[in-house]
C-alpha cells in the first residue's frame, strides 16, 4: 500500500507559497490523452494534448524546481536508489514488485483485478502485470488497487475504481494498467493508498485523486476522480505516501507533512474539536520539520525514518505498532524502542511496522504473526524483532495489513506473515512466523 522516496534534489528556496487568496496559482500544463491501445513495454503512446491540473493555490516555483524523475535520479535521501526504494510494495491481500529487468509482477488476492493480469483470479507464485515489461521504475498497491510509473514518467494504474482512485475520470475497474489521463510523463513517484492515489510530478507537485471523504486528497476539487493539485504545501515534494484515509509527504529540507483523517493522532496533528477530524489541506507535523528522509502513512499509524537513521512513529498504538513499550496512542512522534539510528526505510501496515536497516537488518513489530516473533509467550507490544532468512539482507520492506515483503540484495524477493490467497508467493497457503521465497521472481 505504501510508497515513499526521495525522488529529486529540490532545493526548498527555489519555491515560495501563495496563499489560498492569493491571485497567482501554479498550474502545471502536461500531456496525455489515453490511446485505445494497450501499451506492451510500459511506455504511453498516448496523443498529445495540453492539459491544466485543477489547483487551489499551492506551490508557485521562484524559479523551476531543480527536479529529475525516477528513472533518472540515481539516489535518494536515505541512500538507496530510487529502483529499490520503489521496486516492491504491499497491498490489503497482494504484493508487486519489479524486477531488474524493469518487469512489473504482482501475486496473492486478486479479487478486484489488482494484480493487473487481465483476470480475478488469485495467483500463488508471482505472475506478469500485462502490459508492463520492460522499463518499470516505481509500483505501488493501495487496497485494491495498483500503479506504476515507467522510465518517461508515465503512470499507469490498475484494479478497483470504484471511488475514481485510478484517476481516469469514471469507476470502471480495470483488470490491467491503464493509462492515467494528464500524467503521460514527469512522474518521479506514486503511492496507492486506501481508496486514493497521490503521485509527485517532477516539478515537486503533489496530485491526488479517489477517496476524499476524510480529507485524504489534500484538496476540495469538485471531481475527486482526476489528478487535482494538493493545497498548502510551501516547498517542493521528495516524497509522497498514501495510507487508508490519510496522506503524507515530506518536501524539500525533509519537512514532514500530512492531511485527512486526524482519527488517534495518526497525522501528527493534536485532535481538538477547533481543527476537527479531517485536515482538508497539508500541514506540517510540528515536531518534524526537518531532517525527515523517509515516512509510511498507514491504516491508523504513521512512522518516519528520521536524520542519522531513527524510527519514530505516531497514532493508533494498538498492539504496540509504535514500537515504544506499550499500547497508549500518541499524535506526537514517539521513539521506536532500539531503532536510534542507522535505518533508511519504513513501513507500515495495519497491525504492523517495519524499517529496514542500511546493514540490509529488517526489524518489525506489533502483531507478532507478520512480525515474525516466535515466542507467543511475551507480550504483545515488546521490543522490534530481527525477521531471520533474509540472506544477504533486504534493500527495502513494504508491510501490507497481515504479510510483509522484503526486497533482498540478491534481486530475491521473501515474503512472511498470512498466506491466504497466495499472498506469499510461495504456491501455499499456508501462514509462514518464517521468511519464504516468491517464486518466479525475478
Amino acid at each position: 500500500m505504501l510508497v515513499a522516496g526521495s525522488c529529486h534534489p529540490c532545493g526548498s528556496t527555489n519555491c515560495v507559497s501563495t496563499g489560498a487568496s492569493g491571485d497567482t496559482f501554479y498550474t502545471r500544463v502536461t500531456t496525455p490523452q489515453p490511446s485505445s491501445s494497450q501499451p506492451t513495454d510500459g511506455s504511453s503512446n498516448a496523443g498529445e494534448r495540453k492539459r491544466v491540473f485543477p489547483t487551489a493555490a499551492l506551490v508557485k516555483p521562484g524559479k523551476p524546481c531543480q527536479a529529475t524523475t525516477a528513472a533518472a535520479s540515481g539516489g535518494s535521501a536515505s541512500g538507496r536508489s530510487i529502483l529499490t526504494r520503489f521496486a516492491i510494495s504491499t497491498g490489503s491481500g497482494s504484493t508487486c514488485a519489479i524486477t531488474p529487468a524493469g518487469r512489473v509482477k504482482c501475486w496473492g488476492s486478486n479479487s478486484a483485478g489488482q494484480l493487473g493480469d487481465g483476470s480475478t483470479l488469485s495467483r500463488h507464485i508471482a505472475s506478469p502485470v500485462i502490459g508492463l515489461n520492460a522499463g518499470m521504475v516505481a509500483v505501488s498497491s493501495g487496497s485494491l488497487h495498483a500503479c506504476s510509473v515507467n522510465s518517461s514518467g508515465a503512470l499507469f494504474c490498475w484494479g478497483t475504481n470504484d471511488e475514481g482512485q485510478l484517476g481516469d475520470n469514471s469507476l470502471e475497474f480495470k483488470l490491467s494498467p491503464s493509462p492515467v489521463p494528464g500524467l503521460a510523463s514527469d512522474i518521479v513517484a506514486v503511492s496507492a493508498g486506501g481508496k486514493h492515489t497521490c503521485a509527485i510530478v517532477s516539478d515537486g507537485a503533489v496530485v491526488c485523486w479517489g477517496d476524499r471523504d476524510m480529507g485524504q486528497l489534500g484538496h476540495t476539487h469538485r471531481n475527486n476522480m482526476i489528478p487535482t493539485q494538493v493545497m498548502g504545501l510551501d516547498a517542493c515534494a521528495t516524497a509522497i505516501s498514501a495510507g487508508w484515509d490519510h496522506t503524507c509527504a515530506i518536501t524539500a529540507g525533509g519537512k514532514l507533512w500530512c492531511w485527512g483523517s486526524r482519527a488517534l493522532g495518526k497525522t501528527g496533528i493534536a485532535d481538538d474539536a477547533a481543527r476537527g477530524a479531517r485536515v482538508l489541506s497539508a500541514m506540517p507535523v510540528p515536531s518534524l520539520q526537518s531532517g525527515v528522509m523517509d515516512v509510511s502513512a498507514g491504516a491508523r499509524h504513521t512512522c518516519a525514518v528520521t536524520s542519522g537513521g531513527a524510527v519514530r512513529c505516531w497514532g493508533s498504538n494498538t498492539g504496540g505498532v509504535l514500537g515504544n513499550g506499550n499500547e497508549q496512542s500518541s499524535a506526537v512522534p514517539t521513539q521506536v524502542v532500539g531503532l536510534n539510528s542507522g535505518f533508511v526505510g519504513v513501513s507500515v501496515g495495519e497491525k504492523d511496522s517495519c524499517a529496514v536497516a542500511s546493514s540490509g537488518k529488517v526489524m518489525c513489530w506489533g502483531s507478532k504473526y507478520q512480525s515474525g516473533q516466535h515466542d507467543r509467550s511475551s507480550s504483545l507490544f515488546g521490543p522490534p524483532q530481527e525477521i531471520k532468512g533474509l540472506g544477504p539482507g533486504a534493500v527495502a520492506v513494504s508491510v501490507g495489513n497481515f504479510h510483509s515483503c522484503a526486497l533482498i540484495r540478491n534481486g530475491k524477493v521473501m515474503c512472511w506473515g498470512d498466506n491466504d490467497h497466495g499472498r506469499l508467493g510461495n504456491s501455499t497457503t499456508r501462514h509462514s512466523d518464517e521468511a519464504v521465497q516468491v517464486l518466479n521472481f525475478p
